[in-house]
């Protein structure tokens, strides 16, 4: 879509924002060497062009590199904390919906509300 319609800028808090890994940093790249489009990174302070200087491109690419590392952190995270509620014996997902369904039926509460 951003090749199509000539886009000039990009807008972005951060560079995490647009780069979860490095197939993105090279796509975004891409669209700034190729396609000419300027890319502003607002909370970073860093606005980037065909013609950056080397310092701003070793900027983006270290920023890169810690979005990707935040990204694998969490999903570190998410593996670590199922793990431990198995340990526990806990369900570190969701109920089935069927199963749901038949514990709320035989909830206290529901029990009474049905005999009144």
């Amino acid at each position: 879509m951003l090749k199509k319609n000539k886009v000039n800028d990009i807008v972005s808090f951060r560079v995490d924002r647009i780069t979860r890994n490095f197939r993105d940093s090279v796509l975004i790249d891409e669209l700034r060497i190729k396609y000419k489009v300027r890319l502003h990174f607002i909370d970073d302070r860093l606005v980037l062009t065909q013609e950056s200087r080397s310092n701003d491109i070793i900027q983006w690419d270290f920023k890169v590199i810690f979005a990707k590392s935040q990204l694998e952190k969490i999903k570190e995270d998410g593996v670590n904390t199922k793990m431990s509620k198995l340990e526990r014996g806990e369900l570190p997902w969701v109920a089935p919906f069927w199963l749901q369904q038949r514990n709320h039926r035989n909830t206290p509460q529901n029990r009474i509300a049905r005999r009144l």
